[in-house]
């Protein structure tokens, strides 16, 4: 897209139209905006540089790439991607060493219970797999808890968004 001496582009509908329709609809013999579309892609190098040249002809002129702006969304994108596994992995980080401190937790205060089961007799082994399986107890109803919280927060998210109930898909994957 080239604007030629404009004073900048509004957000708005694009009215694509042959030059006469557009003398007709403005009054105007002059472009202010020009789309170049080009079905060969060898050339793009040689019209790029004959609308660098243009718009140095024009000054207060400007050309924006569509190409460009596709290549500078897909690294937004890539960012904003690694920022959010970034996130969730420092959230599983912090929910991991939560049930962590938890089953330490509840070890440090269970010390006379676990002394009496191993007078009676029970091994070490059956004393670690009851803490482990305490331990993962905890993790699934976490896990089942926070999933529910989200899927929730989604909705009211969504609802504050587009102003309707809308429950959307349950993330399973």
């Amino acid at each position: 897209m080239i604007n030629l001496q404009g004073s900048g582009w509004l957000n708005g509908i694009d009215v694509i139209v042959y030059d006469t329709v557009y003398d007709t609809l403005t009054n105007k013999d002059r472009f202010s905006q020009i789309n170049v579309y080009a079905k060969d892609k060898s050339n793009l190098e040689e019209i790029k540089l004959s609308i660098e040249q243009i718009c140095k002809n024009n000054p207060g002129s400007r050309w924006i790439s569509y190409i460009e702006s596709d290549n500078q969304l897909k690294e937004s994108f890539k960012q904003i991607q690694f920022l959010a596994w970034a996130i969730i992995l420092f959230v599983g980080l912090i929910g991991t060493l939560n049930i962590i401190n938890t089953t330490h937790t509840n070890i440090n205060t269970r010390i006379n219970e676990i002394g009496v089961k191993r007078a009676i007799g029970m091994s070490n082994s059956s004393l670690y797999k009851m803490f482990l399986w305490e331990g993962c107890y905890y993790g699934i109803f976490a896990a089942i808890f926070g999933s529910i919280a989200g899927y929730a927060s989604a909705v009211i998210i969504n609802i504050a968004t587009i102003e309707k109930i809308d429950f959307t898909n349950i993330p399973i994957i």
